[in-house]
């Protein structure tokens, strides 16, 4: 590919696992002090699928639909360890831990889809079992037009659903 802008694809795929997954999260009618413990797990899947990249592109072992959603069931077990241990000091903020760890199963699991269909848009595509290498599009990785995408879609949920953007917040 030429020369031009290259973005940091591993914090746009937070960003737009940030937004999304507490938007859905917030219209599903979580509190809003359960939303951030359920979405901070999600947030470390990213960097970890990231993590599998090799000189030659994408390893099979992160970004394939088979073990993309095993690295996040890993992630969401991590972080059951975590609340067993951590729940005492859980229900003391008066939350339910089982509702935040099948929350946190869910994101864990949704944001490791997510990252799939994003990373489908670039020419390195995903990995599909009995099909290899998958691309729905042939844009960089690292390029501005496959991240403005879920920037743009980032903006737009923080404005219409997070800071008042006006008859989508009231329906």
């Amino acid at each position: 590919m030429g020369v031009g802008l290259k973005m940091p694809r591993t914090s746009v795929h937070m960003l737009l696992t940030l937004t999304s997954l507490a938007t859905i999260l917030k219209l599903l009618g979580i509190p809003y002090r359960e939303i951030l413990l359920a979405v901070a797990p999600a947030l470390l899947l990213d960097p970890i699928i990231d993590a599998g990249h090799t000189s030659s592109g994408r390893s099979i072992i992160t970004h394939s639909i088979l073990t993309a959603p095993l690295i996040g069931l890993l992630v969401y077990l991590s972080t059951g360890l975590l609340i067993g241990f951590l729940n005492p000091f859980i229900k003391s903020l008066g939350l339910d831990t089982k509702s935040l760890e099948n929350l946190i199963l869910y994101g864990c699991l949704y944001t490791s889809i997510l990252h799939l269909l994003l990373d489908s848009l670039t020419y390195q595509g995903i990995h599909i079992p009995g099909l290899g290498w998958v691309s729905m599009a042939d844009l960089e990785s690292q390029g501005v037009l496959a991240n403005i995408i879920p920037v743009a879609i980032s903006i737009a949920l923080v404005y219409f659903f997070w800071a008042g953007g006006g008859a989508w917040t009231h329906i």
